[in-house]
């Protein structure tokens, strides 16, 4: 949680993040085992550390850890937090959880 938690507070703030970053310091404290969009999640913001870490853009780390795990943008956040923070989502993203519009 230190490299995902530390990767983040260096970028702009960004409510979904927090909110993120919340839901995986919960299930982590409770011991519950991490599922969804909060592994994508989690996996992803891991790998694009690694690629900044390793000299590479933001924008090209965020792409390139999406092609690494194989996943969407869609997929990266928990449809509770899209539901709270829907300023931040479009309809593609909704519709990727079948959230309704």
């Amino acid at each position: 949680m230190d490299t995902i938690t530390n990767h983040l507070s260096v970028m702009d703030p960004l409510e979904p993040n927090d909110a993120m970053l919340a839901r995986l310091n919960n299930e982590f404290n409770n011991e519950q085992t991490a599922t969804g969009a909060d592994v994508n999640f989690y996996v992803h913001e891991s790998l694009e550390d690694g690629l900044m870490n390793q000299g590479m853009d933001y924008d090209a780390a965020h792409a390139t850890a999406l092609d690494l795990d194989n996943m969407s943008n869609f997929g990266l956040y928990h449809p509770d937090v899209i539901n709270e923070y829907t300023e931040h989502f479009n309809s593609s993203c909704r519709n990727f959880w079948g959230l309704s519009q």
